[in-house]
């Protein structure tokens, strides 16, 4: 264990001080359908490759610069000297004002669907997770000695496997042959699997409940969480859409809310927030919704770890929180912590 942490921490050091790797590249497409989807990847996954025993499928925020993703995953990878046994895949998720147009034949979202599993622009019958299943699919055919698949994302990116890693049906272990695991960074909200959210009272005191000043800790017990939440006369929505399954949409109605939440507690998840994620911008979804669960990134986390081990039962082995020193939303820090190079690189 002790030359696993010194390898570890040797790796995040160079990383630190490693300059950015710009991979050499080109948008690949895959068939969803009658469609085409766009990724960016080191292995083309329509070639067998034997030699690759990782899948590391890395999910681009907002700003949907799935390059800059794929770059700073080779990067890491080839800190690591893993590269030759490693395939990076980062889906492009394109909207309908993107400027150049995308083709009619290629998939499109609109800018806020993609991240919440919404049918594409071109037919209500693809989903943008359909494309993501669609990936990991060709991406075991194509590499037939995986050990581990890992679906990693940052920010909207994170909200983006917190949903997918929660709904999907072909992109998991049981069916893949290939034990995954969902690594969400500092998601700006999450998708609640019941109308609990934290009571009035707590609510009122969160700014010292969690964390509580000087520390991590969340001092939230099971009875703090109830449902329907306190304010839901003025926020109806609360629990709809991509904040919870009280109204599921797209791939996630598609699959069931009883599927989800059979499902979702068995799932290998970890949860990697910024310590100093607490500011208000970036992109920070400041809805009735969101600010229900937290009014920020790191303290929405925090809330959603004790949602799940109190309320929700789920294990903490199965899913784990980790706190990344150092480090606010920023997608370079995150990835190049001692956490995740730890998934990385296991």
């Amino acid at each position: 264990m002790e030359r696993i942490r010194i390898a570890v921490w040797f790796l995040l050091v160079v990383a630190m001080y490693a300059p950015l790797v710009v991979a050499k590249t080109t948008e690949k497409y895959i068939a969803v359908g009658h469609y085409d989807f766009p990724y960016f990847s080191n292995h083309d996954l329509g070639t067998k490759n034997s030699s690759i025993t990782k899948l590391v499928l890395v999910i681009h925020g907002i700003g949907r610069n799935a390059i800059d993703y794929y770059n700073l995953l080779y990067g890491i990878a080839q800190t690591a000297n893993t590269l030759s046994k490693t395939a990076i895949v980062a889906p492009h998720f394109l909207c309908p004002s993107d400027n150049p147009k995308p083709p009619s034949h290629v998939l499109s979202f609109s800018c806020d669907g993609w991240l919440q599993g919404l049918a594409s622009v071109n037919t209500n019958k693809i989903y943008s997770f359909t494309a993501l299943d669609q990936l990991l699919t060709a991406g075991v055919a194509a590499f037939p000695h995986l050990t581990e698949i890992l679906v990693a994302g940052h920010s909207a990116g994170g909200q983006t496997v917190q949903r997918y890693g929660a709904s999907t049906t072909k992109g998991k272990t049981e069916v893949l042959g290939t034990p995954v695991k969902y690594v969400a960074a500092n998601p700006g909200t999450y998708m609640y699997l019941d109308n609990k959210r934290v009571a009035h009272p707590a609510h009122q005191h969160l700014k010292s409940l969690c964390p509580a000043p000087g520390g991590n800790e969340c001092h939230l017990t099971a009875s703090d969480f109830v449902g329907p939440y306190w304010n839901a006369d003025s926020c109806p929505g609360y629990n709809d859409g991509k904040y919870g399954l009280g109204k599921p949409e797209g791939y996630i109605a598609s699959v069931g809310r009883d599927a989800v939440i059979h499902q979702f507690p068995k799932r290998n998840f970890t949860y990697l927030l910024g310590d100093l994620d607490t500011q208000l911008g970036n992109a920070l979804d400041v809805s009735c919704e969101a600010n229900a669960t937290g009014y920020y990134r790191k303290q929405r986390g925090l809330i959603w770890e004790k949602y799940l081990y109190l309320t929700q039962k789920v294990s903490p082995t199965t899913q784990v929180f980790h706190i990344v020193p150092g480090c606010g939303h920023n997608d370079t820090c995150m990835f190049q912590s001692a956490a995740f190079l730890a998934e990385m690189n296991s």
